[in-house]
């Protein structure tokens, strides 16, 4: 019998995509506050991280269309890309991260 191809990556890989679909679930179902929870785990990682922090901010912004009242701050991180000496896909520092003030 053939060993399986799945190494630790991919087994991570897909456990994230499963968490990321349920987080998309839980905001289909106008369940914001828990979608938010369940994707925090996931927003830094190598397989679906760019995904989970646009729908991170996603839900952020339709918090703030419903008015909840409260300001608050996050950092998005953006590519390091006036570095030359920069790997491909480095995150810039955290002072050089694009601030967005949501209102809620």
């Amino acid at each position: 019998m053939g060993r399986s191809r799945n190494g630790p990556g991919e087994l991570r890989g897909s456990r994230h995509r499963g968490i990321l679909s349920q987080a998309r679930e839980q905001y289909a179902k106008a369940d914001r506050e828990a979608a938010l929870e369940t994707i925090k785990p996931i927003l830094d990682s190598r397989h679906v991280g760019p995904e989970a922090q646009l729908l991170y901010a996603g839900i952020l912004v339709d918090n703030r269309r419903s008015g909840e009242g409260s300001t608050f701050w996050f950092v998005l991180p953006i590519t390091n890309t006036n570095d030359p000496n920069s790997e491909p896909g480095e995150q810039a520092s955290p002072e050089h991260g694009a601030r967005e003030q949501v209102a809620r």
